[in-house]
């Protein structure tokens, strides 16, 4: 992956995906994500510690995981995966409506 690869911005809040530009009660449209390329990413990240998620094993383990008192973080997915990411916002949204 190099240089013209291209990320989403999601929240993890509680084990739940939210992508940024999509609102939590849908509906998911590709065409409101808003995408980044790496290098824009490399300038405005510089040491933060949100990642940027590659795979679909990540994107997975990284929801799954709880980190700290607030288990709130952001993360960059990779564009590839937009469908991974749509998955577990369907799974998030229906599993927060029949709680």
């Amino acid at each position: 992956m190099g240089a013209s690869d291209r990320f989403f911005l999601a929240t993890i809040l509680g084990g739940r995906l939210h992508p940024d530009d999509v609102p939590d009660w849908g509906p998911w449209e590709s065409s409101r994500l808003h995408c980044w390329t790496e290098d824009h990413l490399d300038l405005i990240l510089g040491t933060t510690r949100e990642r940027r998620l590659r795979t679909k094993e990540e994107v997975s383990a990284e929801v799954r995981e709880p980190k700290g008192v607030a288990p709130t973080r952001n993360v960059w997915i990779h564009e590839s995966l937009e469908d991974e990411a749509r998955r577990l916002w369907e799974m998030c949204k229906t599993s927060g409506e029949t709680s």
